[in-house]
């Protein structure tokens, strides 16, 4: 039995995987470590009480320490048991006993690959990623959130350690542009240094993109699409240099959006313009 707990798992040319329609999926698989060295596509949907990736307990444990388990352990989707070292695509839908994604200790080449991101109907989700998680999102093009109807924030701010020092958690990368991070005077070259085309939608708790006081760069952002967000009152705590980006759209099919000089007052603009259509429909339906 302890070589069966000690087992290593390895698919080594998998390269698609699909998780969907799975009711009672609780997991993947058990074991101690999970290697797949070619994944570049996961796609999880409609897996309803799917929390871990991968857990070391097994079966009979399981049904033993459940109540201890919910009681004394956060579970993520991902942690060090896991090794995506090519993924370049992520989908995650419908999904609603997750909790956490990603733990703050994670393989060393997993993620760093990541170009698409997508987090659909994932109702206990607070944020999406860990501060330590950014210096593995260098190469995120594309991000899109929507119907997390929980979610406070993108970047989680509450990570321990956050607000005595972002250096700890936000490793300096040699190709990223330098972002300041004001959080007691520590400044770390932080950002999302590919990120072309954003969509938070359908987040009715969505405070901000980050709480923390940061000065974000996206030196190649010309796409954001916000819509459904009420609770957001400004898109950041401190300056965002996004020099392609020129408008904000409310839709999909919004061609020209709203532009007010930079992104924070582009989002407090829009929230204005909002609540003037919202009280004009209103006052169209009460006068008929």
């Amino acid at each position: 039995m302890d070589e069966e707990r000690m087992c290593k798992i390895f698919f080594p040319n998998l390269q698609f995987l699909l998780l969907q329609d799975l009711p009672k999926l609780t997991r993947f698989c058990s074991g101690n470590y999970l290697e797949l060295p070619c994944l570049w596509k996961l796609k999880i949907s409609k897996c309803p009480v799917l929390k871990t990736f991968i857990s070391s307990f097994f079966f009979g444990d399981m049904i033993a320490s459940s109540e201890n388990v919910k009681n004394t352990c956060t579970l993520f989707l991902f942690d060090a048991k896991v090794a995506f070292p090519k993924l370049k695509r992520l989908v995650i839908e419908h999904v609603k006993s997750l909790n956490k994604i990603w733990n703050n200790q994670l393989e060393v080449d997993s993620f760093c690959q990541l170009t698409l991101m997508s987090v659909v109907s994932c109702e206990k989700l607070l944020n999406i990623f860990p501060f330590s998680m950014l210096e593995r999102l260098q190469r995120l093009d594309k991000l899109q959130i929507c119907n997390c109807d929980s979610l406070e924030e993108i970047l989680e701010s509450h990570e321990p350690g956050v607000s005595q020092s972002l250096a700890q958690k936000a490793t300096p990368l040699p190709l990223l542009e330098t972002v300041t991070c004001l959080e007691d005077d520590v400044k770390e070259e932080i950002g999302f240094r590919k990120l072309k085309y954003l969509q938070l939608c359908g987040l009715p708790r969505l405070s901000s993109f980050c709480s923390v006081k940061c000065k974000f760069e996206f030196p190649f952002l010309e796409e954001v699409i916000l819509m459904d967000c009420p609770s957001m009152q400004t898109f950041s705590m401190d300056e965002i240099t996004a020099p392609k980006l020129q408008n904000v759209k409310l839709t999909r099919d919004e061609d020209e959006g709203f532009w007010d000089g930079n992104l924070n007052s582009t989002v407090q603009l829009a929230k204005v313009i909002l609540k003037i259509e919202i009280k004009e429909i209103v006052a169209h339906v009460l006068s008929k």
